[in-house]
């Protein structure tokens, strides 16, 4: 039994991580949200069904997008009506498009906590009232005792000191900006 509840864990861990990914590669192929979250409600029934086949260790991320590329295909392939007027040819390069593009996100993310790291805890501060508190502007303005120009100008410059510190950690990385 122990076992059982740490596969289960194991999977949900691994399908929590790249969930949102699956469903925005969905959508990238199907252009309707309605159908974009019924073929994710539909994949992942499939990887939770199959998921005594996949060999722990083994690349979850590949396999549940292999999963969701084929359960797509087969929906287009039924709903020729809704496909937008793309050639076969395009659709069959989607898939290695979005996992492209949902890497460099990772990417992204990971030097956006970097360069978090690096502001002066103030700037931090002020981020973190911000964007996760989710204080508007004038709130925020009202909270810190600053006046609303003022705090503009302040998340101006942490947007900018961000934006710079991303795309050299990008560069230094070797990921294209």
């Amino acid at each position: 039994m122990p076992h059982s509840i740490d596969r289960k864990k194991y999977f949900f861990e691994q399908y929590n991580q790249i969930q949102s990914h699956l469903y925005a590669f969905i959508l990238m192929m199907v252009h309707n949200e309605c159908d974009a979250e019924d073929l994710l409600q539909e994949t992942s029934v499939i990887l939770w069904e199959r998921f005594e086949e996949f060999a722990r260790g083994a690349n979850f991320k590949a396999w549940a997008f292999a999963i969701a590329k084929n359960r797509t295909f087969v929906f287009l392939r039924k709903n020729k009506k809704l496909r937008l007027s793309f050639m076969d040819e395009v659709y069959e390069k989607i898939p290695a498009i979005a996992v492209q593009i949902l890497e460099d996100q990772i990417y992204r993310v990971k030097a956006l906590k970097h360069c978090i790291n690096k502001l002066s805890p103030n700037d931090q501060q002020l981020l973190r009232m911000r964007y996760k508190e989710n204080n508007v502007p004038k709130v925020l303005s009202q909270k810190t005792g600053r006046s609303l120009n003022g705090l503009y100008k302040s998340l101006t410059r942490v947007h900018s000191l961000l934006r710079d510190c991303i795309m050299r950690t990008l560069h230094l990385w070797e990921i294209p900006s």
